[in-house]
């Protein structure tokens, strides 16, 4: 854990990521929910520490000294125990004040072991303790979104590990998580606990693509907490996966359809990539034959593709890394706006070959290239070795390659 808890004590926590199908779950498709507070002043207590009470001004004082010792190289339970205890000495002290001011002395510990430390168990503990002692404070109602946030966290870690390889049983343990954190908070008809169900909804529909299951869950939610903003935008929110799906399906569909274009003119790993002499978008000649005897990524993207900036750096690294030893890179772009890939091409210091030919997409439509990011990696004899290599898997297969020249 390299950061300090002052990172968390700026923002609001946010398990959720931006994606979809076999992708972390979306909060996009979510009604807003309200943000864990982790300053150590209550939700409404004004900034300033002049204007502060004098047990928040204590609090202050004891994160500002963890704070210190997490920049200085202290990460453990162990080696923070005397400031743990700190927060129960805080709290004896004020013992007979049921005000948010002490209710944030809990609070901010449940948070540490939780968010610092990750350590389940102990915040649990620590938040029914909280909930047993300060059962009116305006903390209370954050409870089960921490909760639900740290589950949903763990959620995504699996579907991001998974490499697309889910199924219900994947996430039976997480399942049941959601069912004992919704019977533990039936009772209460708020839009933080009907989120929990909402999240469940997004589960099956999103990471398992199972609509079946989803419509069940977003039924339950309608019917059993229908004053809420989650049962209100449910079935909106069915609409719009269901119609997600058959987008992706469709997808799915074209890139099988351009796969078998592809094993048609030859394109298959084992087999010599066909060939292409154009020019670069310098007016210099770009081919695969010049290039031969070294191990080549080429690389069909285009400035405005998400996918293909965030695997930028990756790419980057890797040509930094093996250049020297014989990699090279020809970028494909589909951009449409010569100058505002130059632009690109200059800011992010991409020295390799470009070809660009505008709205023509030429070799787009000579290799059956139907979506973007799309690359092959062919080595010094020709033959394609790989293709739509993500992440660390680029530059491992390009040091794998180029130790067999």
């Amino acid at each position: 854990m390299n950061k300090s808890l002052k990172a968390f004590l700026a923002v609001a926590v946010s398990s959720l990521v931006a994606g979809a199908g076999l992708n972390p779950l979306r909060a996009a498709d979510a009604p807003a929910a309200a943000p864990v507070p982790l300053a150590n002043t209550s939700p409404n207590a004004p900034a300033a520490s002049t204007q502060m009470s004098p047990t928040t001004k204590q609090l202050r004082k004891l994160v500002d000294k963890i704070n210190g010792k997490l920049s200085s190289g202290v990460r453990t339970q162990e080696e923070l125990a005397p400031e743990l205890k700190e927060f129960d000495a805080l709290l004896a002290e004020h013992k007979q004040d049921k005000s948010d001011d002490v209710a944030q002395i809990l609070w901010m510990k449940a948070m540490i072991y939780i968010q610092v430390w990750q350590d389940m168990e102990k915040g649990k503990k620590v938040l029914d303790q909280f909930q047993k002692e300060f059962p009116q404070s305006k903390f209370t109602g954050q409870i089960v979104q921490v909760l639900l946030d740290e589950l949903i966290g763990r959620v995504n870690n699996k579907i991001k590990a998974s490499g697309g390889q889910l199924t219900e049983s994947s996430f039976a343990a997480e399942l049941k998580e959601f069912d004992a954190l919704l019977a533990a908070h039936a009772n209460e008809k708020t839009d933080e606990v009907a989120r929990i169900l909402w999240m469940k909804a997004m589960i099956y529909m999103q990471a398992l693509t199972d609509m079946k299951k989803g419509r069940e869950v977003l039924d339950q939610l309608k019917k059993d907490f229908p004053k809420t903003q989650f049962a209100a935008q449910a079935d909106a929110a069915y609409v719009r996966m269901e119609r997600s799906m058959d987008q992706l399906e469709a997808m799915r569909k074209m890139q099988e359809d351009s796969r078998k274009f592809q094993e048609s003119l030859g394109i298959k790993v084992g087999s010599k990539f066909p060939d292409f002499a154009e020019k670069d978008i310098a007016g210099q000649p770009v081919s695969l034959a010049r290039y031969k005897g070294k191990v080549v990524l080429l690389d069909f993207w285009a400035t405005w593709c998400g996918p293909c900036i965030g695997e930028l750096p990756n790419v980057i690294a890797a040509y930094s890394k093996h250049h020297g030893n014989g990699f090279e890179i020809i970028g494909i772009s589909r951009d449409q706006d010569e100058q505002k890939l130059k632009s690109f091409i200059q800011g992010n210091n991409m020295t390799w070959q470009q070809y660009f030919d505008g709205n023509e997409n030429k070799l787009a439509i000579k290799y059956g290239i139907s979506s973007i990011p799309t690359t092959f990696l062919v080595d010094g004899t020709g033959t394609l070795i790989a293709r739509d290599l993500r992440g660390p898997a680029l530059e491992a297969a390009v040091a794998e390659a180029l130790a067999k020249k």
